[in-house]
């Protein structure tokens, strides 16, 4: 772990290996870190790579995961690909600051499960400030339906959610 303060702004990079690590319910298998975090008490960028295998979070089996991360504190871009219970994941998402807003454009979706796929229909947005998160445009489809979610989570005005005959 590097610690570094420039300009008023601190930045964190860590190179890091773990292997067997258990607390309580929780367990690493394998872990690599190789990620830098600038500007990590303002507006934070982030680039990097987190891998980790064989794991478990929650009562959940994370068998693989690796997320990459690019850019700035006024613009990232996060991708995906994992395999959590049984389920493969791949994503893509830009994230960026506006105000007090954390916005995330979800660029793509794909899940696949004892060959069932669900894709994200379009891009998808959604916004985070401070305990509510709002929903818009996120449209799954399957070969056999398609659920939809729109709205604002934390409280429950605007919620909708629509999953006629997904699977």
């Amino acid at each position: 772990v590097k610690l570094q303060a420039s300009g008023g702004k601190q930045s964190v990079a860590v190179k890091a290996n773990a292997a067997a690590m258990r607390v309580a319910e929780q367990a690493i298998g394998k872990m690599k870190v190789d990620a830098t975090v600038r500007d990590a008490f303002g507006m934070p960028g982030f680039d990097g790579t987190v891998e980790i295998a064989g794991s478990t979070a929650g009562g959940v089996a994370i068998e693989r995961a690796k997320i990459e991360a690019s850019g700035t504190g006024m613009d990232s871009t996060i991708n995906l690909a994992a395999r959590v219970d049984g389920t493969d994941i791949a994503s893509e998402a830009r994230v960026r600051p506006a105000g007090a807003t954390t916005l995330v454009d979800l660029r793509s979706l794909a899940l696949t499960k004892d060959g069932v796929r669900a894709n994200l229909a379009g891009p998808a947005k959604v916004a985070v400030a401070g305990s509510e998160v709002t929903v818009d445009d996120f449209v799954l489809v399957t070969g056999k339906g398609r659920a939809a979610i729109s709205g604002k989570a934390g409280n429950l005005q605007g919620k909708k959610i629509d999953g006629g005959n997904v699977f």
